[in-house]
């Protein structure tokens, strides 16, 4: 999809999922810019030159957001220097400072329904905190599919645990398993840290997952339209509720789980609203949990 301003301004295309605009192609880079030659995308001139600073590298197609037309846009054509991998563990979101991983909403969720797509959370993170969050989840996405991948993670892991003494990690605060091989590099990289527990969500509730490791827990995730392959699936289940609001049609769910405290006990249970930090019942827990749409 295409638009245009009544001025007849050179347009912005509309992303995939219709949550962003992606810049227009252009000839040549900007000002500081130079055409990589090893990739055709633009990089700044003195990482060509010079390399990238101790402990950086290169990372194709990361990406850099731009003003054009009075609106922001993604030029996807932008190479940067990144660390290898990201790792979040700050106190910004629900998760507080336990450790998490997270790849661009949408293109890495192959299970996502009509439904979760247009209401995903993550995308106030990719878009409304504009300026490194979509960079950096793409390039854990590049880093994912190559060889350090494993290693790399397994070592920052380890360092974040030993500096900050978290024993917990969430797997996927945006993104989903994109492939069975990627999966597979997670089971490698959760075996190798045994004294963490590792948490995930995924809409990839057909696959086999009968030989996961034992610290990691997963959850099938289940809104109004998911498949009937995910609702029978045998793993613990995480439903998505809609609380009255009307967005998204109502699930009978089992009752035999919990209302995630954080958001819907603040005033009665205030000892979980500093957030998953302070729960953890879905790390310790097999028993479905409901989240409400947020």
């Amino acid at each position: 999809m295409i638009t245009r301003d009544k001025e007849n301004k050179p347009p912005l295309i509309v992303s995939p999922t219709k949550k962003y605009y992606i810049c227009p192609s252009r000839e040549g880079c900007p000002p500081d810019m130079t055409k990589n030659p090893g990739t055709g995308n633009c990089i700044k001139t003195q990482h060509l030159k010079n390399g990238c600073p101790p402990g950086k590298m290169i990372i194709p197609g990361a990406g850099q957001w731009e003003k054009l037309n009075g609106e922001s846009c993604l030029n996807p054509n932008i190479d940067k220097c990144m660390e290898p991998v990201h790792i979040r563990h700050d106190k910004g979101s629900k998760t507080g400072t336990t450790p998490t991983w997270s790849l661009p909403r949408g293109e890495t969720c192959p299970g996502k329904t009509p439904l979760c797509n247009d209401h995903c959370y993550a995308t106030k993170g990719e878009f409304a905190y504009r300026k490194g969050v979509l960079p950096s989840r793409k390039r854990n996405l590049y880093s994912s599919k190559q060889p350090y991948f494993v290693n790399e993670m397994v070592k920052e892991i380890k360092k974040i645990s030993h500096t900050t003494g978290q024993k917990y990690f969430r797997i996927h605060e945006s993104g989903d398993f994109y492939n069975k091989q990627y999966r597979d590099k997670w089971y490698e990289i959760i075996r190798r840290c045994p004294e963490i527990k590792f948490l995930a969500y995924t809409k990839m509730c057909s696959w086999d997952w009968n030989d996961r490791p034992s610290n990691l827990n997963v959850f099938c995730s289940i809104w109004p339209d998911s498949t009937q392959a995910q609702k029978n699936s045998q793993l613990p289940k995480a439903y998505c509720i809609d609380k009255g609001k009307g967005e998204v049609p109502q699930y009978r769910h089992d009752t035999s789980g919990l209302l995630c405290p954080e958001q819907t006990y603040p005033d009665t249970h205030p000892e979980y609203h500093a957030g998953c930090d302070k729960c953890k019942y879905c790390w310790e827990k097999q028993k479905p949990v409901l989240f409400e749409i947020h």
